[in-house]
């Protein structure tokens, strides 16, 4: 006998394989598709078991549709002794800790009071804050207001 993975079983080429058991069911059907493949290669006779819990049977239903073809399925013998203890893909995954709290807002949300360092005390903007030139200087005009003054 042999135990493989999905990645180790494309790249075997054993003869004679009989059985292929599959302890788990592929999320996708082509692996099962690939894993079956192994046994009754050149016209000769295989058999394939697969073991599936019930959050598998959509896979199942997957490899069905894919092969054309319904899976025999028997019930598990009632004389084998069950483990309650679950393996890996029978538990639940435990959700992250820090991304289910909820975050708690103090005050009302976009409402309220800035802070201390944040606000801004009101000089009035630049008009008032910049010193006042009274336009730009016209040379020409003081020229002539100049000559004036002479003249008189």
């Amino acid at each position: 006998g042999i135990i493989t993975t999905d990645v180790m079983a494309r790249g075997l080429d054993i003869s004679d394989i009989s059985h292929v058991i599959n302890f788990e069911m592929p999320e996708y059907p082509e692996l099962y598709m690939h894993r079956i493949g192994r046994t009754g290669r050149a016209d000769a006779k295989g058999t394939a078991i697969s073991f599936f819990t019930k959050r598998e049977e959509d896979f199942k239903t997957d490899i069905e549709l894919l092969m054309n073809q319904e899976l025999l399925v028997k019930d598990f013998p009632e004389e084998v002794e069950i483990s309650l203890k679950l393996i890996g893909p029978e538990k639940d995954k435990q959700p992250i800790k820090f991304l289910m709290k909820k975050q708690k807002l103090d005050g009302d949300g976009a409402f309220h009071e800035k802070s201390k360092k944040n606000t801004k005390v009101n000089l009035g903007g630049p008009s008032k804050t910049k010193k006042k030139t009274h336009g730009s200087v016209n040379r020409n005009m003081l020229k002539n207001q100049a000559k004036k003054r002479k003249d008189k």
